[in-house]
């Protein structure tokens, strides 16, 4: 090693080097082993010993808490039983709505509003004279031309056969409205 002071550079006698190296094996190019955290024997066996210590610790929690629901076993099945018969309510519920519906439905009555494609179809009510208001002769009876053509037409709406049209549609069109804008320009002078 050189050591420079001033304007003199003296080298270091090489001699004190191999002086203070008495034996070569034990030179060693890696760093020194840092021993403090290193584990002893002890070490190793207290921390077997909590291990073991902390599994015990937990099968004990698991047995407890076992122990726990099995006691609480009536107040479970009670709630179980609970929601069993609030669930078997509402079953039987819709059940009889279904029946109720499907029973409608064999009479004609169509529930709701069923949509099928663009529009909904919207039942009307259905037209009829009271005894009182019908004439004695059947030949004086009023008979509208298009009401078999709308009855059969609904009929084709309610089984899905044909897309209800919308009321209106076609006589009335939204027109595109272009307005113009002018701007003034300024007067030149």
């Amino acid at each position: 090693m050189i050591v420079a002071t001033g304007n003199d550079v003296e080298p270091e006698p090489i001699e004190e080097k191999v002086a203070t190296m008495t034996d070569i094996s034990k030179v060693s190019i890696n760093k020194p082993v840092d021993d403090t955290n290193r584990k002893t024997r002890t070490k190793r066996n207290r921390e077997k010993r909590n291990k073991i210590l902390q599994k015990l610790e937990d099968h004990k929690k698991k047995e407890k808490h076992k122990l726990d629901d099995i006691s609480n076993i009536k107040r479970y099945a009670k709630e179980v039983n609970a929601e069993n018969a609030a669930y078997r309510e509402q079953r039987k519920q819709k059940a009889e709505e279904q029946s109720r519906k499907l029973e409608e439905q064999k009479e004609g009555i169509v529930f709701g509003n069923k949509k099928i494609g663009k529009f909904r179809f919207e039942q009307q009510a259905v037209e009829f004279q009271l005894p009182e208001d019908l004439p004695k002769k059947l030949c004086e009876v009023k008979v509208d031309d298009g009401i078999a053509i709308r009855g059969c037409y609904e009929s084709f709406i309610k089984r899905g056969l044909v897309q209800p049209g919308a009321e209106g549609v076609g006589q009335k069109r939204n027109r595109l409205k272009r307005k113009y804008k002018y701007k003034e320009r300024p007067a030149q002078e």
